[in-house]
C-alpha cells in the first residue's frame, strides 16, 4: 500500500501541485495517515493538500482536515509548524474552517510549552494570533492567551513577544 509521507515526497520532489487527486490516495488512506504526517516534516505539504481542497469546495477531501489540527499540535518544528499555518492561511476556506480547531490545539497547554519549548510555543501562539488577524476564529481566546503569558518565561519566549504584540496592534 502507498503511503502518504510517501506521494507527498514525489510531489514535492516533481514540483507539482499537492493536491489529494494528485495524490492518488483513497480518502479513508488519507485519513488513516493524516494526524501523523501533520505531526511531521510533510505538514506543510498535507497543509497545502488541504487549502486545495477547500479552495475547490472539495468536500470529500474536507474531512481530512479533522485530523489535520491533532496532528500539527505535535509538530515539534516551528518551520514545520509555520510553513502549514502559512499554507492554511493562504486559503481564506481553509483558515475559515480549521480556525477553531487550530487555535485550540495551538493555544492548547500553552503556558506549559513556553518552559518547554520557547521558540515552539512563540511559534504557536503567533499563529493563533494570525487566524485571529484573518477573521478565522474570534480573538477572544487569543487574547485570553495573551494575557496568560507569564513575564518572566524564558528569553527564547520572551524575545517573540513584541512581534506577536506588534501584530495584534496592527489589526
Amino acid at each position: 500500500m502507498l503511503q502518504l509521507a510517501d506521494r507527498l515526497t514525489e510531489l514535492a520532489a516533481s514540483s507539482e501541485p499537492i493536491t489529494f487527486p494528485a495524490i492518488g490516495l483513497t480518502p479513508e488512506a488519507v485519513m488513516g495517515q493524516a494526524g501523523d504526517v501533520a505531526a511531521g516534516p510533510l505538514a506543510p505539504f498535507l497543509a497545502e493538500a488541504l487549502a486545495d481542497a477547500y479552495n475547490r469546495g472539495d468536500e470529500q477531501w474536507q474531512t481530512i482536515g479533522t485530523t489535520f489540527p491533532p496532528g500539527l499540535a505535535t509538530q515539534p518544528s516551528v518551520l514545520h509548524l509555520t510553513a502549514s499555518l502559512d499554507a492554511l492561511l493562504d486559503s481564506a476556506p481553509a483558515a475559515k474552517a480549521l480556525g477553531k480547531p487550530l487555535t485550540t490545539a495551538l493555544l492548547n497547554d500553552l503556558v506549559a510549552r513556553i518552559e518547554a519549548t520557547p521558540l515552539l510555543a512563540a511559534a504557536r501562539l503567533e499563529g493563533a494570533v494570525r487566524l485571529a488577524i484573518a477573521e478565522a476564529v474570534s480573538p477572544f481566546r487569543v487574547w485570553q492567551a495573551l494575557e496568560d503569558v507569564p513575564v518572566d518565561g524564558p528569553e527564547d519566549f520572551l524575545e517573540r513577544l513584541p512581534r506577536i504584540l506588534g501584530l495584534t496592534l496592527d489589526r
